[in-house]
């Protein structure tokens, strides 16, 4: 008696072929011997997933130790503030010029200076440019990460409210609120014989004339934060200012770093 449509397609009478339809490895059939070779490929097959996720857990845990161990970071940031846009290929190479007078303070076998520039510029029209670099500086003010200045005159005569009473004078003394003589609290360029020796490379900086670059730099001056109440709380910050004030007494003697 043929079945009709609806008949049962698992009645263990029919043909094999009709059998288990909803099977996706009905079809094949491994009649190869086992070996050693077999057994380890369905392994693989059965585990496939799970070593995927192994592997993927090794590369974000990879991830996080390169950037935790590798990747530490600058152990001096320098602030650079300046009337002007400082050339980045400029700012790189002032970076390897200080460089060579810091001490590796973090211990990770290398010295690195970090140079982080600010722009404030006189009369300028860019509201947005100028709220930044006063949000920026700022920030490097209270995390203390910037104690090391390099700077134009009229760059902190623009930025005077946010530095106020933030230096030392050159004799040690704090600058007092209100005070403005930044110059009396600053080492110009000319005066650190690590600085004079600079010598910009023009290949690197792009299309800016090097001795006009140069020229900028040597309008520079050096100043350093005043130990505050609240850098001397901080064991950790407070070492921090000590380790920039013997980093600017080498720019200005010319010794390298033991």
């Amino acid at each position: 008696m043929e079945k009709g449509p609806n008949q049962d397609f698992n009645e263990v009478s029919l043909p094999e072929e009709y059998l288990n339809l909803d099977d996706p490895q009905r079809y094949i059939k491994d009649d190869s011997p086992d070996t050693p070779k077999k057994r380890r490929t369905q392994w693989l097959n059965r585990n496939k997933q799970y070593l995927l996720g192994f592997l993927a857990l090794v590369l974000v845990v990879g991830s996080l130790l390169y950037t935790l161990v590798l990747q530490t970071g600058p152990d001096y940031i320098v602030a650079l503030a300046t009337s002007y846009s400082m050339p980045e290929a400029g700012r790189k190479q002032l970076e390897g010029l200080l460089g060579a007078y810091a001490d590796d303070r973090n211990g990770d076998g290398r010295v690195r200076v970090q140079v982080q520039a600010f722009a404030f510029v006189p009369g300028t029209t860019d509201q947005a440019q100028r709220a930044d670099a006063f949000q920026d500086l700022e920030v490097a003010l209270l995390t203390g990460e910037c104690m090391l200045f390099l700077h134009d005159d009229a760059s902190f005569e623009e930025a005077g409210e946010a530095l106020d009473g933030v230096f030392q004078y050159n004799d040690g003394s704090p600058m007092p609120a209100g005070a403005r003589d930044f110059k009396n609290a600053s080492i110009p360029w000319t005066d650190c014989k690590a600085l004079t020796s600079f010598q910009p490379d023009p290949e690197r900086l792009n299309l800016w004339d090097p001795q006009v670059f140069l020229g900028l730099c040597e309008n520079l001056r050096v100043s350093l934060r005043a130990p505050s109440g609240a850098i001397k709380a901080d064991e950790e910050v407070l070492a921090y200012y000590e380790a920039n004030a013997a980093f600017m007494k080498r720019l200005q003697s010319g010794e390298k770093a033991d």
